[in-house]
C-alpha cells in the first residue's frame, strides 16, 4: 500500500470531498519510471558483461554466467513495472467511475459506500 492510498483509506470522503486519484496515479507513475530504469540498467549491464567476456577483457565463463544472470534479473523490475502500469490504468477507470457517481446517482451514499468498499479491497494491506 502506498502513502497516497493510505491517506485515502484513513478517512472516508464526505459529500463533495474528492479522493486524491491524481496523487495516487502520480505515485505509481514515479515508481513505474524507476522500475523501467532499473530493468534497462540491469539488462544493459548484463549484456556489457557478456560483451567484455567475449572480447577477452574478463574471463569468458565468469563473464557469461554473471552477465546472463544479471540480464535475467532485469525481468523482476520489469514485472513490477507492468503491475504498476495496470494499477495506473485501474485508478484511471476508478477515477472516471467516481466522477460519474458524484453527479448521476439517485442514491449517492449507498453508491459511495459500495465504491469505497471496492477501493478498500484494492488498497487494503495484503
Amino acid at each position: 500500500m502506498t502513502r497516497a492510498s493510505g491517506d485515502l483509506l484513513g478517512a472516508t470522503p464526505g459529500v463533495g470531498q474528492q479522493i486524491p486519484f491524481d496523487g495516487m496515479i502520480a505515485v505509481h507513475r514515479g515508481a513505474l519510471r524507476q522500475y523501467r530504469v532499473a530493468a534497462v540498467l540491469l539488462f544493459v549491464a548484463g549484456l556489457l558483461l557478456i560483451l567484455l567476456g567475449l572480447v577477452g577483457v574478463l574471463p569468458l565463463v565468469l563473464a557469461l554466467v554473471v552477465g546472463v544472470v544479471t540480464a535475467a534479473v532485469s525481468v523482476f523490475p520489469y514485472r513490477d513495472g507492468v503491475e504498476r502500469q495496470e494499477r495506473i490504468d485501474g485508478l484511471q477507470v476508478l477515477h472516471d467511475e467516481w466522477r460519474g457517481l458524484e453527479g448521476a446517482s439517485a442514491e449517492p451514499e449507498q453508491e459511495r459506500e459500495r465504491f469505497l468498499g471496492l477501493l478498500w479491497k484494492l488498497y487494503d494491506k495484503r
